[in-house]
């Protein structure tokens, strides 16, 4: 099987002392990953937020939970009082083109929130991400990844149909 991508992410604040590894991995001893990523943060890249629909975001690279290297992304993000639909988009301004061979995308997320059971807030939605391409000709391609509502790092895997697959052959990834 091969990995589109691998990309750690905080999905809202995490206070934590800069060097701090999560609980998921010193506890399982995960020290590297199974793939190579094809977008980290180890190498300062610029990244742009867009915004719209009533919404505020923010990212950065950060320290303050730390995966397999030095540097995380983290992005925080709210909606205006009232806003419908906020949605937030972070775009890669690096070309990162997609391999011609792979099956599946990977990514460590960090849960701020649980979306079902008692410990959910009822006012506040989950956030759903979706991974946004360019395609050999030029067009847009916004697939859907997972609803995050969950607290806590996980590693969320979308095996891509061949369908999906064949559109890609050519494309760069365009961000989230």
């Amino acid at each position: 099987m091969r990995r589109l991508l691998l990309w750690a992410a905080v999905m809202a604040t995490a206070i934590a002392c800069a060097g701090n590894r999560p609980y998921e991995f010193t506890d399982a001893n995960r020290t590297t990953d199974d793939y190579p990523p094809l977008v980290d943060f180890e190498q300062e890249a610029t990244w742009r937020v867009c915004v719209r629909g009533g919404a505020v975001a923010g990212f950065a690279r950060a320290q303050d939970e730390q995966l397999f290297g030095d540097w995380t992304g983290r992005l925080n993000y709210h909606a205006e009082p009232g806003s419908a639909k906020p949605i937030v988009e972070i775009r890669a301004t690096r070309v990162f083109p997609v391999p011609s061979e792979f099956d599946t995308c990977t990514c460590w997320i960090r849960g701020t929130k649980f979306g079902r059971g008692a410990n959910r807030d009822p006012e506040t939605p989950s956030p759903f991400l979706s991974i946004n391409f360019i395609l050999a000709d030029g067009s847009r391609l916004s697939l859907p990844f997972t609803k995050v509502d969950w607290m806590g790092w996980q590693l969320v895997n979308k095996r891509f149909s061949s369908e999906e697959i064949t559109r890609l052959k050519g494309a760069t990834f365009l961000g989230f």
